[in-house]
Protein backbone atom coordinates (compact mmCIF):
# COMPACT_ATOMS: atom_id res chain seq x y z
CA UNK A 1 0.00 0.00 0.00
CA UNK A 2 1.38 3.11 -0.55
CA UNK A 3 0.86 6.21 1.61
CA UNK A 4 0.87 9.61 0.34
CA UNK A 5 1.70 12.69 2.71
CA UNK A 6 0.32 16.19 2.20
CA UNK A 7 2.30 19.46 2.98
CA UNK A 8 -0.18 22.26 3.06
CA UNK A 9 1.70 25.46 2.70
CA UNK A 10 -0.03 29.10 2.21
CA UNK A 11 -0.28 28.84 -1.84
CA UNK A 12 0.51 25.80 -2.64
CA UNK A 13 0.23 21.66 -1.57
CA UNK A 14 3.49 19.44 -2.39
CA UNK A 15 2.14 15.77 -2.59
CA UNK A 16 5.15 14.49 -1.17
CA UNK A 17 4.99 11.00 -2.66
CA UNK A 18 5.46 12.22 -6.20
CA UNK A 19 6.43 15.92 -5.39
CA UNK A 20 3.94 17.69 -7.54
CA UNK A 21 3.04 21.48 -6.43
CA UNK A 22 -0.49 21.86 -7.29
CA UNK A 23 -1.66 25.60 -7.70
CA UNK A 24 -2.17 28.42 -9.68
CA UNK A 25 -2.51 31.90 -9.55
CA UNK A 26 -0.39 35.31 -10.09
CA UNK A 27 1.04 37.27 -7.30
CA UNK A 28 2.71 40.64 -6.66
CA UNK A 29 5.91 38.12 -6.14
CA UNK A 30 5.58 36.95 -9.75
CA UNK A 31 9.21 37.84 -11.83
CA UNK A 32 9.32 40.55 -14.55
CA UNK A 33 12.22 40.30 -17.08
CA UNK A 34 15.98 38.37 -16.01
CA UNK A 35 14.77 36.31 -12.72
CA UNK A 36 14.44 32.95 -14.34
CA UNK A 37 17.83 32.48 -15.41
CA UNK A 38 19.76 29.87 -14.19
CA UNK A 39 23.00 31.82 -14.59
CA UNK A 40 21.23 34.27 -11.35
CA UNK A 41 20.65 31.59 -9.25
CA UNK A 42 22.83 29.10 -6.13
CA UNK A 43 21.45 26.69 -3.46
CA UNK A 44 19.52 24.87 -6.42
CA UNK A 45 17.81 21.96 -5.27
CA UNK A 46 14.91 20.06 -7.34
CA UNK A 47 11.88 19.63 -5.27
CA UNK A 48 9.49 17.85 -7.54
CA UNK A 49 7.71 18.15 -10.88
CA UNK A 50 4.75 19.89 -11.95
CA UNK A 51 1.40 17.48 -13.86
CA UNK A 52 3.19 18.22 -16.65
CA UNK A 53 6.61 17.08 -15.62
CA UNK A 54 8.15 20.49 -15.28
CA UNK A 55 10.99 20.12 -12.87
CA UNK A 56 10.48 22.49 -9.57
CA UNK A 57 12.97 23.80 -7.58
CA UNK A 58 13.98 25.98 -4.45
CA UNK A 59 17.12 28.25 -4.82
CA UNK A 60 18.35 32.03 -3.63
CA UNK A 61 19.59 34.47 -5.94
CA UNK A 62 23.49 35.17 -6.67
CA UNK A 63 24.43 38.14 -4.48
CA UNK A 64 26.71 38.95 -7.20
CA UNK A 65 23.53 39.58 -9.77
CA UNK A 66 21.40 41.75 -7.32
CA UNK A 67 21.77 44.32 -9.72
CA UNK A 68 20.27 42.16 -12.67
CA UNK A 69 17.41 41.27 -10.34
CA UNK A 70 14.04 43.58 -9.88
CA UNK A 71 12.91 45.25 -7.05
CA UNK A 72 10.38 41.89 -6.14
CA UNK A 73 13.26 39.53 -5.18
CA UNK A 74 16.13 39.82 -3.14
CA UNK A 75 19.57 37.73 -2.77
CA UNK A 76 18.68 36.87 0.94
CA UNK A 77 15.05 34.57 0.40
CA UNK A 78 14.46 31.48 -0.55
CA UNK A 79 12.26 30.99 -3.81
CA UNK A 80 10.32 28.15 -5.98
CA UNK A 81 10.64 27.96 -9.42
CA UNK A 82 11.63 26.81 -12.90
CA UNK A 83 14.94 27.24 -14.41
CA UNK A 84 14.37 29.03 -17.63
CA UNK A 85 16.90 27.07 -19.83
CA UNK A 86 15.11 24.16 -19.24
CA UNK A 87 12.02 25.11 -20.48
CA UNK A 88 13.47 26.41 -24.00
CA UNK A 89 12.83 22.56 -25.22
CA UNK A 90 9.52 21.62 -23.27
CA UNK A 91 7.72 24.98 -23.27
CA UNK A 92 9.64 27.66 -25.23
CA UNK A 93 6.14 29.74 -25.37
CA UNK A 94 6.96 30.31 -22.02
CA UNK A 95 10.15 32.03 -22.17
CA UNK A 96 11.39 35.35 -23.08
CA UNK A 97 15.06 36.12 -23.86
CA UNK A 98 15.93 40.24 -22.56
CA UNK A 99 17.98 41.46 -25.80
CA UNK A 100 19.59 43.48 -23.35
CA UNK A 101 20.96 41.01 -21.25
CA UNK A 102 20.90 37.79 -22.90
CA UNK A 103 19.20 36.54 -18.87
CA UNK A 104 15.88 34.46 -19.74
CA UNK A 105 12.81 34.89 -18.42
CA UNK A 106 9.74 32.78 -17.86
CA UNK A 107 6.08 34.07 -18.47
CA UNK A 108 4.65 31.68 -15.24
CA UNK A 109 0.95 31.67 -16.75
CA UNK A 110 1.76 29.63 -19.53
CA UNK A 111 3.17 27.00 -16.96
CA UNK A 112 1.79 24.65 -14.58
CA UNK A 113 3.94 25.97 -11.69
CA UNK A 114 3.86 29.26 -10.09
CA UNK A 115 7.13 31.28 -8.60
CA UNK A 116 7.05 32.21 -4.88
CA UNK A 117 9.00 33.31 -2.28
CA UNK A 118 9.47 30.26 0.26
CA UNK A 119 11.20 32.78 3.15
Amino acid sequence: MISYYYILLPTFLILTTNCYILSKSKSAETPDDDVSDRRLKENIKQVGRSPSGISIYTFKYRDDMAGFLKDNVDTNSVYLGVMAQELLDIAPEAVVTNPATGYYAVDYSKIDVDFRKVD
